[in-house]
């Protein structure tokens, strides 16, 4: 979570979340696993939409979800 001030002098306070399985978690509370997992997929996400249907990426090197989030099948 983050303190921003507009160049109006407005504070406000953001945070990232991922939804993953029903759930959301907090980007500033992942462990480096799962902050690399989460990269990953969405590296892939980024570039199975910029080939549009011409081929198609994955991440057979990724370990499961369930290992990598726990919590996941709860």
């Amino acid at each position: 979570m983050s303190e921003l001030t507009a160049p109006q002098g407005v504070q406000f306070t953001v945070c990232a979340r991922v939804h993953i399985g029903g759930k959301y978690y907090d980007m500033d509370a992942l462990s480096a696993q799962q902050a690399a997992f989460i990269a990953d997929k969405l590296n892939v996400q980024g570039l199975n939409a910029a080939l549009a249907g011409r081929g198609r990426m994955d991440t057979a090197k990724s370990p499961p979800i369930e290992e990598v989030f726990p919590d996941f099948n709860e």
